[in-house]
């Protein structure tokens, strides 16, 4: 594939640990896998009796697929929430966890928005506008409990984290999480091809991340995100995000 035909996506951790007792950040990349590419994975447990017409053969099926990766969770964890008659309880219940905590106010009658403490940025070399969704063809057990709230944005023209905000069915009830289920994927809306590299992220690009995530401060709440993107480029933030990113690769993605 040509440079000119392939657009690189760059993505990292981008949840803060700090240890208390030191006050310091702690490194937390092993439970932050790979990401998969969701045609690829399929592929592999093709039938061999599938006939020539299948679902990898469907140009509208199999262009889908192929801009689809799914981020999956890298442990088991269990957690017991209530929050009928006025209560706001959320704990772990299993030995191993990733961390979890009620941070918004509730949008819909179903059930609370929980958070898991997990944080995703990416960034493109190119506009390039990516799609946050549950993993809608995965097996994953968790999706009876709750589904990711969806969402979009230009990860060429903004640099912000995504976070899993669980959308609950019930007020009260279990969550569960196994390891190596998908937890969400991200549609990459391209024709070209892609390229994923993992990057650390550091001082720097923590700041531009911020910056981006107090937008609304200085701005003001619920501006377009057209208008953000034109701030965005008029203060070169590319640019200054690129050579930092370039700085701190680790490596690329072997989907």
């Amino acid at each position: 594939m040509s440079k000119e035909d392939t657009v690189n996506i760059y993505w990292a951790p981008a949840y803060d640990v700090i240890d208390y007792s030191t006050n310091k950040k702690v490194d937390w990349s092993m439970i932050y896998p790979d990401p998969k590419n969701l045609f690829n994975n399929l592929s592999k447990e093709k039938r061999k009796d599938s006939g020539e017409v299948s679902l990898f053969s469907c140009p509208a099926t199999k262009n889908f697929l192929k801009t689809v990766y799914a981020f999956q969770s890298a442990m088991s964890s269990e957690y017991f929430y209530d929050f009928s008659n006025n209560n706001k309880t959320v704990k772990t219940i299993s030995k191993e966890f990733m961390g979890i905590e009620h941070v918004h106010n509730d949008s819909i009658n179903a059930g609370p928005l929980l958070k898991i403490s997990l944080g995703y940025i990416f960034f493109a070399d190119k506009p390039l506008v990516a799609t946050f969704t549950a993993p809608f063809f995965s097996n994953s057990e968790y999706t009876q409990y709750g589904t990711p709230v969806p969402g979009e944005f230009d990860i060429g023209q903004w640099f912000r984290p995504f976070s899993i905000e669980l959308q609950m069915w019930n007020n009260s009830g279990k969550l569960k999480i196994n390891a190596e289920e998908d937890l969400f994927y991200v549609r990459f809306n391209t024709k070209q091809n892609v390229k994923l590299h993992r990057f650390n992220m550091n001082e720097k690009l923590e700041s531009h991340m911020y910056h981006c995530i107090n937008y609304k401060n200085m701005f003001g709440p619920f501006r377009p995100l057209a208008e953000r993107y034109v701030s965005f480029k008029n203060a070169r933030l590319k640019d200054s995000i690129l050579k930092e990113i370039n700085e701190n690769l680790i490596g690329e993605s072997d989907e």
